[in-house]
């Protein structure tokens, strides 16, 4: 018997490619204005504190491009029973090493038109100024977290 192991970045593609989760067509997605957001997961998520640094591909991964009309329709497309009812997403998130599903305090969008991030706070959003762009470090200390 041969065994053939792969790579966590094969495991993972295999899984966004299995799920067509990449980049999610929301239902709306004709709708004029939409937007295109990249989402991006807290590695280690506290819920309830906006973290104090953002370092993309560090602290957060990203978990797909959404094609939205706000960042509050990101939120809402975000959230597990709207786009992993039934445990779609389940591989895409255990294969990047995320905990949760749905979209929650902490976690980062980005307009892909203005390339602003902003932070998921517990009510709304923040803008997230960049620090150093060649390292994407996005740092919480240019607003009040």
């Amino acid at each position: 018997m041969h065994i053939q192991w792969k790579t966590k970045e094969e495991v993972v593609a295999e899984a966004i490619r299995i799920a067509g989760l990449k980049t999610m067509l929301a239902p709306n997605n004709d709708v004029p204005g939409a937007i295109s957001y990249s989402v991006y997961y807290q590695i280690n998520p506290n819920f309830f504190d906006l973290p104090k640094e953002i370092v993309i591909n560090h602290s957060h991964k990203e978990v797909m491009v959404v094609q939205a009309l706000n960042k509050d329709d990101v939120f809402k497309r975000m959230q597990g029973e709207y786009w992993s009812p039934e445990g779609e997403a389940r591989d895409l998130i255990m294969g990047l090493d995320l905990c949760h599903t749905s979209m929650s305090v902490g976690d980062v969008v980005r307009n892909n038109e203005t390339e602003k991030y902003y932070v998921c706070a517990m009510a709304g959003w923040e803008e997230i100024k960049r620090g150093k762009p060649k390292e994407k470090i996005l740092s919480c200390s240019n607003f009040t977290c």
